[in-house]
């Protein structure tokens, strides 16, 4: 031990270690400060807000993208429907035409057809 140990009066030494210390306290002290003036900028009302808009903006594109598929997706099938209507009335009218044509041909036609869907149906 020293001379300057026991001595009232701070040495050089310890004035350094406290002026680093305070220094250090300051920092700390002003880190802690600014963080607060940080969160309590944070406007959360806002942000949520925002989140909200962006979302709600997302989702009625994605609604919007899907009433436009859905919509050509019924065009689709409402001309394929046509397209079929149309092949029946055709085939309808080159039945009616054949049996005008050959009336006696198209009874044994149909007699046989009913004969064989007989024995297919017996069968089960």
């Amino acid at each position: 031990m020293s001379i300057n140990d026991n001595s009232p009066f701070p040495s050089s030494s310890d004035a350094n270690k406290t002026s680093i210390a305070d220094k250090a306290i300051s920092a700390v002290d002003t880190a802690v400060d600014s963080a607060k003036t940080a969160v309590a900028s944070i406007d959360a009302p806002a942000i949520a807000e925002r989140a909200a808009e962006v979302t709600q903006k997302t989702v009625k594109q994605a609604i919007d993208k899907l009433a436009c598929t859905a919509s050509s997706a019924l065009e689709s099938v409402h001309h394929t429907s046509e397209k079929f209507h149309l092949a029946q009335q055709r085939l309808l009218d080159d039945c009616r035409v054949q049996v005008r044509r050959k009336p006696m041909e198209s009874i044994l036609v149909a007699a046989a057809a009913g004969y064989l869907l007989s024995q297919i149906f017996q069968r089960k």
